[in-house]
């Protein structure tokens, strides 16, 4: 059983791409800016527990 369907992507209509104001494109713009906003989100608090957890290993071994 396959979880994803084949399909032949030359049949399907790319135009919208060449678009900046049609519906499609708009969505995939404002999906892209979200998904970048919460990666870099992320990336900032991983950061800082990262960070942190250096300090918590840096404490346990000095003592």
């Amino acid at each position: 059983m396959r979880l994803v369907e084949q399909r032949n992507l030359e049949y399907i209509d790319w135009a919208w791409l060449q678009n900046p104001n049609s519906e499609l494109y708009k969505h995939l713009e404002v999906s892209v800016t979200w998904y970048k906003s919460a990666i870099q989100a992320n990336q900032s608090v991983l950061n800082i527990l990262k960070k942190d957890a250096s300090r918590l290993i840096e404490l346990i071994e000095s003592t």
